[in-house]
């Protein structure tokens, strides 16, 4: 007698001569896939709960907080000193309004020969 299960394997009753009763395909699937049946996915499964309670706490140490703040400041620090140094224009007032000018010339250079052409 063979009975299909939730899963659709084919479950025979009675002796199979030392052979498994599911098929080697569907259970590569099932162990590639981590499906596990009885006590032992029972088991499996207990523990991957637990596992994942753990990981997903938000709980930490003294050592763990602590380490998290220090690095908080170290990035803090670093971002600040970017912003600050990005800022700071390494040309006086005076350099910038000569640039702006020969900027200005070149401009009005291209603007004269571009007008001269028809």
């Amino acid at each position: 007698m063979i009975v299909r299960n939730v899963v659709g394997d084919s479950v025979s009753h009675g002796s199979n001569s030392g052979r498994s009763p599911i098929p080697v395909h569907l259970r590569f699937v099932r162990w590639f896939c981590g499906w596990e049946e009885g006590e032992k996915g029972e088991r499996h499964h207990r523990q991957l709960e637990q596992h994942l309670d753990a990981i997903t706490s938000l709980e930490q140490t003294r050592t763990q907080r602590n380490i998290l703040y220090v690095n908080l400041a170290v990035i803090f620090s670093i971002a600040l000193f970017f912003y600050i140094y990005f800022c700071i224009s390494p040309f006086s007032r005076e350099e910038i309004d000569r640039m702006r000018e020969e900027a200005l010339e070149k401009v009005e250079i291209k603007n004269v020969h571009n007008a001269d052409v028809p």
